[in-house]
């Protein structure tokens, strides 16, 4: 495990959110683990898991989650809003992934129906290595 740089960014319902902070990452058969806290700002602690083709988002804090975003594709999730499950889904529009020596970006853009409310969202992630 080494410590990263990282910045994060989220838009939902036309609001944005940006921090920067400090995480850890682990690199594992091809895959990356990014995890880093924001709970002091935003209440959750984060896990990346990064793949060339798609990214696995899991967030725990008052609200928690976890879903993944591929290009093209659904997937049903739950979002426990203290300890009751709201059911939803996640259709990604556009996911891009950068993976270097250096550093990893992410970009996605993606439709997030909670019980047939849709809302477009998007969201970036750049992690230096140190």
């Amino acid at each position: 495990m080494s410590v990263c740089n990282v910045s994060f960014s989220a838009i939902s319902s036309g609001q944005l959110s940006t921090y920067k902070t400090q995480g850890n990452i682990e690199t594992k058969n091809g895959a990356y683990r990014v995890s880093f806290s924001l709970e002091k700002e935003a209440g959750l602690a984060y896990v990346f898991s990064v793949f060339k083709n798609k990214v696995s988002i899991s967030a725990t804090g008052q609200v928690s989650y976890n879903f993944t975003l591929r290009n093209g594709e659904v997937f049903n999730f739950s979002l426990n809003v203290l300890g009751k499950p709201i059911y939803g889904k996640v259709e990604c529009l556009n996911l891009a992934v950068n993976l270097s020596d250096n550093f990893i970006q992410i970009d996605a853009k993606y439709l997030l129906d909670m019980g047939g409310n849709e809302v477009e969202n998007e969201l970036a992630l750049k992690v230096e290595l140190l």
